[in-house]
């Protein structure tokens, strides 16, 4: 008896270094790796934090301060450093550090978080 050899079709004949379900399963399993990773990256993301407020003497002058100076403070940006210098500019100077509330993008939250950087020109901390 003679063992018969049937004809192999061209599909069948080469020989496939991945199958389909491994190329899914490793995909899958890089994916969720990747995930990981960007899930272990935000957990362990802390803002930066803020030196502590400056010395009595150094505290910013709201009526002299320029823009640059301004943008120095922590949470403010050119853009509303210049809202600032123009308002200040409109009145005449500030009054008290409350006049700040006056100015666009700066709200009661971000006034308490720079309290501790302003000087109140009319001479009473907090």
């Amino acid at each position: 008896m003679t063992r018969q050899s049937f004809p192999v079709s061209k599909r069948h004949a080469a020989w496939k270094p991945w199958r389909p379900g491994a190329v899914v399963a490793a995909a899958a399993l890089l994916g969720a790796a990747a995930w990981w990773g960007l899930f272990q990256a935000r957990s362990q993301w802390q803002p930066a934090r803020t030196p502590w407020p400056a010395a009595e003497s150094a505290r910013l002058d709201i009526n002299r301060a320029g823009a640059a100076e301004w943008a120095s403070l922590p949470g403010i940006g050119p853009a509303l450093a210049g809202r600032i210098v123009a308002l200040r500019a409109r009145r005449r100077g500030f009054r008290s550090p409350e006049d700040l509330l006056d100015v666009k993008g700066l709200g009661p939250a971000k006034l308490e978080r720079l309290r501790p950087w302003l000087a109140d020109p009319a001479g009473g901390d907090r």
